[in-house]
């Protein structure tokens, strides 16, 4: 309908959209191309928001391919935009916030940890003006973990302690918890650590969440070697190994498909290059062609205006 009315700004829209799905569902080569395919017309209609949106969508894609460079050049490109707005929407600061947390995850995976802080603090401003408080709790407890990597155990300690302080889910908290119990064996406080983990512990079965439990039983196992508690290390050991056991079962169920999404992903980059050179070439063809066809005829004109003079 909308190609019909040729309405490209609502066209592309439904495109990014389509992407958005399909990246869902894991249709990963299909996403893609819908999502050139929306930015292509948000660029025909001129649509500086839709450009940006576009990007942002293409970055989540190449961040989950592990494509860095690729993910972090969209994403700034995305939020040059949003801080070009002088007069920003909630949601437009929804958007800065959530791009600074894309880019600064990117960063601190690669232990670039001053650039990432920076990311985290600016989309922590941000969150906090809009009182977007599950993101301020993620935030912190990232700009938590880069103290302590940073061996700044103190400001650790006081950024986790601010993030449990809000309002957020429990599986949220639950993180927070396995962040200061790791950090409160360092310091020693063996005690505090085996509060932290034993709530987080709780929260992971209460949620079901494998990952948390998992994590949860690996500290506590480290505690208790610490203590020299040794027949509760063990069970922790057990329960960790047990967690990591199915963890890696879901784990090795996908990466046939993964290892499959990535080939295709792959070969649509080079599908695409492939097509557009075809294009080129066939483009050529055709003005050579027509080049040569233009010369035969106007060749044969002279040689017959030649004849006819002569005759």
């Amino acid at each position: 309908i909308f190609s019909e009315s040729k309405n490209t700004a609502a066209m592309a829209d439904a495109m990014v959209s389509k992407g958005i799905v399909l990246r869902r569902l894991g249709r990963v080569p299909e996403a893609v191309e819908s999502y050139y395919e929306g930015l292509k017309n948000f660029e025909l209609a001129k649509d500086k928001a839709g450009i940006a949106y576009a990007q942002m969508s293409i970055a989540k894609v190449y961040n989950d391919q592990e494509k860095d460079e690729q993910a972090i050049g969209l994403s700034v490109k995305a939020l040059k935009y949003f801080e070009s707005i002088s007069k920003p929407t909630m949601e437009d600061i929804y958007t800065k916030t959530e791009l600074n947390h894309q880019i600064g995850e990117i960063y601190f995976s690669n232990k670039k940890y001053g650039i990432a802080e920076k990311y985290y603090n600016e989309g922590y401003r941000l969150a906090k003006q809009v009182n977007y408080t599950t993101m301020m709790s993620l935030l912190l407890d990232k700009m938590g973990r880069i103290n302590y990597e940073n061996g700044k155990n103190d400001l650790a300690y006081q950024k986790y302690q601010e993030a449990l302080q809000l309002k957020q889910p429990e599986l949220f908290k639950s993180n927070l918890y396995i962040s200061l119990g790791e950090l409160c064996i360092a310091e020693k406080k063996y005690a505090e650590a085996e509060q932290y983990l034993t709530k987080a512990l709780a929260i992971g079965k209460r949620e079901e969440s494998l990952d948390i439990q998992m994590h949860a039983a690996k500290y506590l196992n480290y505690l208790y070697k610490s203590t020299k508690t040794y027949d509760k290390a063990l069970s922790m050991f057990e329960l960790y190994t047990a967690f990591q056991d199915s963890i890696k079962v879901d784990a090795s169920r996908n990466t046939i498909k993964e290892q499959q999404l990535k080939y295709d992903f792959e070969k649509k980059e080079l599908n695409l290059k492939l097509t557009a050179e075809k294009k080129a070439a066939v483009k050529n063809n055709w003005l050579i062609g027509l080049s040569g066809a233009l010369i035969i005829v106007l060749l044969g004109v002279y040689f017959y205006y030649r004849n006819n003079k002569q005759k």
